[in-house]
């Protein structure tokens, strides 16, 4: 004969010991169960920020870009203001090596590590 217990089937045939272990067993199962559950959960999150991550690096490129791009067009139609918006949106290294280049020096570009 088999009983119903709230936790699921329980064979008859058991003793009182193995009773209590199988509903400890149950128990356990149903932890790790939620466990696993709250750990997809977490896995979920962390993919979640890693992928806005990596657009906030392609937007922070994009960015960038678009300074480069808009410097550039200046430069090209009047160099003073060109430098001048490129010192003012660029990092230093980016304007040192657009100024060397405006008095002429030729700046390899293996040298150039952006």
């Amino acid at each position: 004969m088999v009983l119903k217990s709230e936790d699921g089937v329980v064979p008859d045939d058991l003793t009182p010991e193995e009773q209590h272990e199988l509903e400890n067993i149950r128990r356990r199962k149903q932890e790790l169960l939620e466990d696993i559950q709250r750990l997809k959960n977490e896995i979920a999150e962390v993919t979640s920020e890693i992928e806005n991550l990596g657009s906030t690096e392609e937007r922070k490129n994009m960015q960038r870009n678009k300074q480069v791009a808009m410097g550039r067009k200046k430069f090209n139609m009047d160099p003073k203001k060109g430098i001048k918006f490129l010192i003012e949106n660029l990092p230093w290294h980016l304007v040192f090596i657009v100024s060397l280049e405006y008095i002429g020096y030729r700046v390899p570009r293996g040298v150039i590590l952006i």
